[in-house]
């Protein structure tokens, strides 16, 4: 577990003791590479320090690094990212740029630099971070990730719990039915991996009972009310170990498809299973199915496909697996998972798969319009239709495999 600490606003005060930080947290790589000099390293950050873009990491009232964000309109660059080498393998480093990403993110994606071949890349990896040029310079290179964490329908936004609403009536009846399948009983110990909703953990804490255990996760907790039977905890499947071991069923729903690093997240997953236990994962599968109305009848129809289209090269551009819920019987095979078996679902028509449908171009309607693959009057006409009841909305194919592990 990380050591306590907290973040607190710096001010010019903090400037002489974040420089020498900087240059105690720097030495290593910049000696690597010869250029290890700490009165140019101090003299460096006093000239670029900006206390109002900047955070100091205390722990027990001492500040023991720092990390500022720089806002620009194309991006927000993360600087002066340092820690007491003290403090370095502790957690304390990742649990300060999740929240500090959390606390600033919009639109626009996170950049960093950092010098080429630093241990540091690994953390930012962990992160959502990847390559995007070299400096100039030769010697740093400039790392990206999505200013939403990678995820377009973040569960910040309001719309987000409308779309926990639809995805439970539409997708619950089967999800619950293979739950039971796979046998979970009282004393179980369960683990719902972004949980999203209430519905899911709480007919799990219902199952298990008072014997049982339910943790439920997600990168944001907020539509998971407190004191609901199960356990909350706020966790990036993709970017942390799991919370914990030894769990009688994992179960998953539409999470790994968004998280870049999906096959290291599946491996803590299984990793995290006793043996005999269970893992139940549900993926959509967009590009089986890729329309949102399979009979296109009219314009109202072209335009809803238009729209879904528009939707999909979102996703694809942040990195979605559009066909990752056909693999998911052979991932779990390869995973060393046995008795593996799946079945795909497939809602189409109806009043929640259209509420669904409309929540879903709310939340991203700035998106859409903002990369100009619609317009506000493409759009509105599209809830219109909505409203009037004239679409049959389809949802991807959501298909759902299960295996134990041996």
């Amino acid at each position: 577990m990380a050591a306590p600490w907290k973040l607190r606003p710096a001010t010019p005060d903090d400037a002489p003791r974040l420089a020498g930080l900087k240059a105690l947290a720097m030495r290593p790589d910049l000696e690597r590479i010869g250029r290890w000099d700490p009165d140019r390293a101090r003299q460096r950050f006093l000239e670029q320090y900006v206390p109002a873009n900047t955070d100091v990491i205390e722990l027990d009232g001492e500040a023991m690094g720092c990390i500022a964000v720089r806002p620009e309109p194309d991006a927000q660059w993360i600087e002066h990212f340092y820690l007491d080498p003290a403090l370095h393998g502790t957690g304390v480093g990742g649990e300060v740029l999740r929240q500090v990403m959390a606390a600033h993110r919009d639109a626009r994606p996170f950049r960093l630099t950092v010098i080429g071949g630093s241990r540091a890349r690994r953390l930012y990896e962990r992160h959502g971070f990847a390559h995007a040029y070299d400096d100039p310079n030769g010697i740093d290179e400039v790392l990206e990730a999505a200013g939403d964490g990678g995820y377009l329908l973040a569960n910040a936004q309001a719309e987000a719990g409308r779309r926990f609403g639809a995805l439970a009536e539409l997708f619950d009846p089967g999800t619950l039915l293979r739950l039971a399948a796979l046998g979970v009983a009282p004393g179980w110990r369960c683990w719902e991996v972004g949980a999203g909703g209430p519905s899911v953990p709480a007919w799990l804490a219902a199952r298990v009972g008072p014997t049982g255990r339910v943790l439920a996760t997600d990168i944001d907790v907020s539509w998971l009310p407190a004191g609901a039977g199960y356990e909350v905890r706020q966790h990036d499947v993709g970017a942390e170990p799991p919370p914990g071991d030894g769990f009688d069923l994992i179960h998953a729903r539409l999470v790994l498809v968004h998280v870049p690093q999906r096959a290291a997240a599946l491996s803590a997953l299984v990793a995290a299973l006793r043996p005999g236990g269970r893992l139940l994962l549900e993926e959509a599968d967009p590009a089986l199915q890729p329309l949102a109305c399979p009979d296109e009848a009219g314009e109202d129809e072209r335009r809803a496909n238009r729209l879904r289209h528009a939707f999909r090269s979102l996703m694809a551009e942040r990195g979605v697996d559009l066909a990752y819920g056909r693999t998911l019987p052979r991932v779990l095979r390869a995973a060393g998972l046995v008795d593996v078996a799946a079945e795909s679902s497939f809602p189409f028509g109806g009043a929640v798969s259209a509420r669904l449908e409309r929540a879903t171009i709310e939340q991203l309607r700035a998106r859409l319009t903002g990369s100009g693959r619609a317009t506000d009057a493409e759009v509105d006409a599209h809830l219109a239709a909505l409203d009037a009841g004239r679409l049959d909305i389809a949802t991807a194919p959501m298909v759902s495999a299960w295996g134990t592990r041996p």
